[in-house]
């Protein structure tokens, strides 16, 4: 179908993957520089993490809901 597709050269992210990963390791910064300890620096990193790999996976599941729902509408324009 080529009405959708995006240009090789052209890619938009509509979740903004790489804004979120980007504020996430900002947002980061200001806990290396206040020197904590290894215990905050744990828990804070590990919430951080969690919170990248769950944008991670979301843009991977709208990936695969993009070629589903392209699936469905060829079929429903066959049929």
């Amino acid at each position: 179908m080529a009405f959708g597709q995006p240009l090789r050269s052209a890619r938009a992210d509509p979740l903004f993957t790489i804004c979120f990963l980007i504020a996430i390791l900002l947002n980061f910064v200001p806990v290396l520089l206040a020197e904590p300890l290894a215990i905050e620096l744990w828990v804070v990193g590990t919430v951080h993490l969690f919170v990248a790999i769950r944008i991670v996976l979301a843009r991977r599941a709208a990936a695969r809901q993009r070629d589903a729902d392209l699936k469905r509408f060829l079929e429903l324009k066959a049929g």
